[in-house]
């Protein structure tokens, strides 16, 4: 079909190029020429030719238009450096004031081969300057477009110093923003699509797969993607190097198989490079060395193309030409003109009314008008500064609340810690946290310690619900976790029922307390030592908490403890020591009530303790990271529109 069209396209400009310059039937070539511009063999040949017949026929803004054409279809062929110098052509030829579009399309374009290509942070300003333009203009596409460029441009400096956690940050907060802002746009649904895939690729280079996951799936459920094939193929690309990280390889083999004719017959250098760097990845870990070899060789070769092009770019520092910043200057000039002709309009308006009100009314409702408009200024001042006040408020209230949660982080026991210290001494042979916070900061916390001061080694594990969440909560939980660990490491208690009972009495002892605030937690703690190895004994405390036992063939076992919180509370005495005999293989499930309280589902009910054990059940048998998979998404489908009602915090270990 497309082979059919481009003859007809040639046929017709053949026939319009010997007979006379028809502009719009041009203007429909370079147009068409540009939207299918992943087929070079046929285009680029198309369009050289409309640019001379442009240039004959002196048509300024056709020439334009077809100079940036040209650089886009040699961008995707990954020709970098002629692709900049058509782009560069075209900067040359534009009136900013009279083609602003166009402006702000060869600033994006340039910027995005020096700041995305070239990995240059100092060109950052260009595709910046770029989005001033597309605003002013107000041009939405643009908008979109010019944001992504800058989003992948942070996404690019982070690749190279990954320790700049501030680059990789900034490229999804830029690409969240303008999702948020046209997410309600029904025009811009496929641009949107677009948009999140990058989003899930940024997820994805930051570690965050479960958020890279979840968005990658909303891109490929959009029924309008699989309409164009480049965009489609980058979004199963991403998804495939998601699953490939979570473990899921061979849900990644199938994907990059099922489309590997379409991946390797792709016209996208940049794409089929990734394309060939994750089939090396899988196969290497198939063993099968001379595919991954082969793979290995082709990504290399494309590499070492793309970077010997990116090689012979000859960039003139487009700071040092002052032309550029007149053009951008003269359409903000353009600007200010239009405001004050505008303003000049309305007070001739004004005028004009004024002079035939004061012949009917004269000097009262005249001086009642000048006080009225001096009340709303200065009412408009107000409100002006009380909005920049509430503004750095907010600000400097959600940085704070940021700083914390990096404490937070710190303090919460690691995967790391347990994988050290329970995994490989053999306490556990698997195991997995699901830790969903409510708001930024949470009142939920998992804890481990261990206290290598006693003979017996004791290893301690908890799960904690502090009272409240968000700041409060998190507070609380901060507090709590110290406590804890000056219970074990300081006081050297062992057991776990009078380690609680220490840090009920430092609660007590440390916060005031009345008939409407009563702080604390919700409390499990077990203890395994040296003991535990043979006999697969645990002790265990528990403060308003409940532990579940998965065992092969048996029904769920709910192990239960005291009915009080670790707290000021009207019956307060000593918390109990329990003990169970667990079996290898067995599946030990601490949680708080955040999972089975959620609101949701078709009638908006709480899932409750039932349809919790439920699942768990149906989940036992797989390993770890399957559960864990299960559990989130099986949550965010319950959850769906309804606000997270609270911290969700899961944490189970296998025997």
């Amino acid at each position: 079909m497309k082979s059919i069209i481009f003859v007809i396209l040639n046929v017709v400009f053949t026939i319009l190029y010997s007979q006379q310059y028809n502009r719009d039937s041009i203007l429909k070539i370079i147009l068409h020429a540009g939207e299918s511009s992943v087929n070079f063999d046929k285009n680029y040949p198309l369009l050289q030719k409309v640019l001379d017949a442009t240039i004959q026929n002196k048509d300024t803004h056709l020439i334009i238009l077809t100079y940036q054409k040209l650089g886009d279809i040699l961008w995707y062929k990954s020709i970098y450096g002629k692709s900049e110098d058509y782009y560069f052509k075209s900067l040359e030829l534009i009136d900013s004031a009279k083609y602003p579009k166009e402006y702000a399309y060869a600033l994006y374009s340039i910027g995005w081969i020096e700041c995305v290509q070239k990995e240059k942070l100092e060109k950052l300003p260009l595709l910046k300057k770029a989005l001033r333009v597309s605003i002013l203009i107000k041009d939405t596409a643009s908008i979109a477009v010019i944001s992504n460029a800058i989003s992948g441009s942070y996404m690019n400096f982070y690749k190279r110093d990954t320790l700049k956690k501030h680059f990789i940050d900034s490229a999804i907060n830029v690409l969240r923003f303008v999702i948020d802002n046209l997410k309600n746009a029904v025009r811009w649904k496929y641009k949107l699509s677009q948009l999140e895939a990058n989003l899930a690729e940024e997820y994805y280079l930051k570690g965050n797969f479960q958020s890279a996951y979840f968005s990658i799936n909303q891109v490929l459920s959009n029924p309008d993607i699989p309409r164009n094939k480049r965009n489609f193929l980058i979004s199963t690309l991403i998804k495939a190097k998601i699953l490939n990280k979570i473990n899921m390889k061979d849900s990644a083999s199938y994907l990059v198989n099922k489309y590997y004719n379409e991946f390797a017959n792709i016209n996208d250098n940049e794409t089929l490079k990734d394309f060939y760097l994750l089939m090396y990845q899988l196969e290497k870990e198939n063993k099968n060395f001379p595919k991954a070899l082969d793979y290995f060789e082709k990504y290399q070769k494309i590499n070492d193309q793309i970077n010997k092009e990116l090689l012979s770019i000859k960039y003139e520092e487009l700071e040092a030409n002052k032309e550029l910043f007149k053009k951008e200057q003269s359409i903000i000039n353009l600007q200010k003109l239009a405001e004050i002709q505008k303003i000049r309009n309305q007070q001739k308006t004004y005028i004009i009314i004024a002079i035939f009100l004061s012949l009917i009314i004269i000097s009262f409702f005249l001086r009642k008008s000048i006080l009225q408009n001096r009340q709303i200024k200065k009412l408009h001042q107000e409100v002006s500064q009380q909005k920049n006040i509430l503004e750095q408020k907010n600000k400097d209230i959600l940085d704070s609340i940021n700083y914390a949660s990096r404490i937070q982080k710190a303090l919460i026991t690691s995967d790391e810690y347990i994988q050290n210290h329970f995994i490989k001494n053999q306490y556990f042979q698997d195991f997995f946290v699901l830790y969903l916070p409510k708001d930024i900061v949470s009142g939920d916390f998992y804890w481990a310690n261990v206290n290598i001061q006693h003979s017996n080694q004791p290893h301690y594990l908890s799960v904690c619900d502090s009272t409240g969440h968000g700041v409060p909560g998190a507070f609380m939980s901060l507090l709590n976790i110290n406590y804890l660990t000056e219970a074990v490491q300081e006081r050297q208690i062992y057991y776990p029922n009078e380690i609680i009972d220490y840090v009920r009495t430092k609660l007590i002892q440390n916060l005031t307390y009345d008939e409407q605030q009563k702080d604390g937690m919700d409390a499990t703690l077990l203890l395994f030592d040296n003991e535990f190895k043979e006999n697969k004994k645990i002790y265990y405390a528990l403060a308003h908490q409940q532990i579940i036992i998965m065992r092969k063939n048996t029904s769920p076992m709910l192990l239960e403890g005291d009915k009080m919180p670790v707290g000021m509370y009207h019956d307060t005495h000593p918390f109990t020591l329990y003990s169970y005999q667990l079996q290898t293989n067995d599946w030990v499930y601490l949680f708080t009530d955040g999972y089975k309280d959620q609101f949701g589902g078709k009638k908006g009910k709480r899932l409750f303790s039932k349809n919790f054990i439920d699942i768990i059940s149906k989940t036992s048998h797989l390993n770890a990271n399957e559960q864990k998979q299960y559990l989130y998404h099986f949550f965010v489908e319950w959850k769906k529109n309804y606000e997270q009602t609270d911290d969700v915090t899961v944490l189970a270990f296998q025997v």
